[in-house]
């Protein structure tokens, strides 16, 4: 365009005075046309440009670099998790000196991925890696024949006594279904993680490309247009020329009577620079705040829920933290959070399908995400007991506390928390239940695994655990209530029965390392619950005693 303009320009200037208008019309109208063929070549090779671009394929060749990393980021989980369930079988049925039975149905050595669109784009890859994902959570979901379930020749026995399958049970069965179900609710938790991933980076891949073309129409749009009006403005020039008989000037010069400075005006900005300081990454808040336990205190309607409400609750508060709506409502490390996890944490905190909204509050709110606020240990249990029995000695552990008691309870080997955590905890216990001292210490006691828990609930609401050889005696009908967690669970278990129907489990289980029974006293050894009798009742309650296992999934 250069070229044929200036060649114009230099013909015109030469015989514009000799030249008729009507003749130098026409040249102008040809010159036109030449500049306008110029322009729409340099945009069909723009056009071509940006087809060739697409063609080449880069996007289809990461699309499927994720699909692939996806794949065997899968399949090692999919491979961990079926060599962990396998040792885990072995483990436990070899220290029962029993092998292992073959299970019936016996899951593929491999994810068989599903078939992939030629024509990769977001639409395609992500229900590709939805497929893969859906397709390696199968063996989780098996439910086997329970006639190969180990434990049907312990489970069918016919008979009146309704305690003689419980007997039979051992223990390390409980545990290994226990470290079996953890094991799920983990893989369950790392196949999401590598969802979110998949779905993540092929996004963004598709967001790159789209970004790219856009920014390629964008571009040639505007040179388009610009040459179009830089061309209107050349021609319509050169027209106001020939329509004036004067020539086209084709070089640059100052006006002498504009190129002076005011000597009023200043170059240099008089102030001082604001200099900003650096910004630093700010890592996301893992615990919960006690004003955000009372905020999420509020936002549960009933102490006791399905998973699903349950699961519901929490997905609907990350939600209106993630609309602006109430910011503050949970740590920063819970924002992103998908709803597979909560499903996840919903089963965690779960027994029989019902959630202890008050239980679960209690693990959120001493979870160690990033303060030291440790549960109390049985050091800590005797502290907070004498702490309440000295308020109430009469009424003791079903009187009421009140607010300035709760703040005032030493949950730590310090002393009592500081006044908004106390605070917290009362808001919780009051909302879901009331606040007695025998719900307090019941929910306290909780620990780590069964017999650790019921002994904390022994100690807690009668006396210290036996020692050197020592026996404590405590009534029937107060081992009752505590197996039963009277007055500590809105909703408590109800396996055991009545208390002759407790004394009738114990009886004849008063050999060493055992308890004696009566009709008044059930008399507590050394390692009492290692006795068979109270194996049998850990089999059925110990879950009631023991914090639900979800520290692992929590931030």
């Amino acid at each position: 365009k250069d070229r044929i303009l200036a060649q114009f320009i230099e013909w015109y200037n030469g015989c514009y005075q000799t030249s008729k208008v009507d003749i130098l019309g026409e040249q102008l109208d040809q010159l036109s046309d030449k500049l306008w063929g110029c322009a729409d070549r340099k945009r069909q090779l723009a056009m071509r440009d940006r087809q060739e671009q697409l063609d080449r394929g880069w996007v289809k060749l990461h699309l499927r670099k994720v699909c692939s990393l996806t794949q065997r980021f899968v399949q090692a989980e999919y491979t961990r998790y079926l060599r962990t369930v396998e040792w885990i079988s072995e483990s436990f049925y070899g220290a029962l000196n029993r092998v292992a039975p073959e299970p019936s149905h016996i899951p593929a050595k491999r994810v068989e991925a599903p078939l992939l669109s030629v024509s990769l784009w977001e639409e395609n890859t992500s229900p590709w890696i939805e497929e893969l994902v859906a397709r390696a959570q199968t063996p989780v979901f098996i439910i086997e024949d329970p006639m190969d379930d180990p434990l049907t020749d312990a489970l069918q026995l016919n008979t009146d006594d309704p305690f003689a399958a419980a007997r039979r049970l051992p223990a390390l069965i409980i545990e290994m279904q226990r470290a079996l179900l953890i094991e799920k609710t983990r893989y369950l938790q790392r196949l999401a993680m590598v969802r979110r991933w998949g779905l993540v980076r092929a996004g963004n891949v598709v967001a790159v490309a789209d970004a790219t073309f856009s920014a390629m129409d964008t571009w040639i749009g505007e040179r388009v247009m610009g040459e179009d009006r830089a061309i209107q403005e050349v021609v319509e020039i050169i027209r106001e020329a020939i329509e004036m008989g004067s020539p086209v000037s084709t070089s640059l010069y100052l006006d002498p009577n504009k190129s002076r400075l005011n000597a009023d005006d200043l170059v240099v900005y008089p102030g001082e620079l604001a200099v900003s300081p650096p910004e630093f990454p700010v890592v996301p808040r893992k615990n919960f705040t006690p004003e955000q336990i009372v905020k999420l205190t509020g936002k549960f309607p009933s102490a006791v829920m399905a998973v699903d409400g349950f699961c519901s609750v929490l997905a609907e508060c990350v939600a209106s933290v993630a609309r602006g709506e109430d910011p503050a409502l949970l740590p920063g490390a819970w924002i992103d959070r998908p709803i597979d996890y909560m499903k996840i944490l919903g089963q965690g905190f779960a027994r029989d399908g019902q959630v202890d909204v008050l239980e679960a509050l209690l693990i959120l709110f001493f979870h160690q995400g990033g303060v030291e606020r440790p549960w109390p240990s049985m050091p800590g249990i005797l502290r907070i007991r004498q702490y309440l029995f000295d308020i109430d000695p009469q009424r003791f552990p079903d009187f009421e506390l009140t607010q300035e008691q709760m703040v005032q309870l030493p949950v730590t080997s310090g002393g009592p928390l500081d006044e908004a955590s106390g605070a917290a905890l009362f808001q919780a216990f009051h909302r879901f239940g009331g606040i007695t001292a025998r719900r307090v210490l019941g929910y306290l006691a909780l620990a780590p695994n069964a017999t650790e828990g019921l002994g904390h609930s022994f100690a807690g609401i009668r006396c210290t655990p036996p020692v050197d050889g020592e026996t404590d005696e405590l009534a029937v009908d107060v081992v009752h209530k505590i197996l039963h967690q009277t007055g500590v669970r809105v909703t408590p278990p109800a396996e055991i029965g009545t208390a002759a129907e407790l004394r009738g489990m114990l009886e004849g289980q008063d050999g060493e390392g055992g308890e004696e029974v009566n009709e008044e006293v059930i008399r507590l050894h050394v390692g009492y619950a290692h006795s068979e009798g109270w194996q049998n009742i850990l089999g059925k309650l110990g879950c009631w005693f023991a914090r639900r296992p979800v520290g692992g999934l929590l931030p």
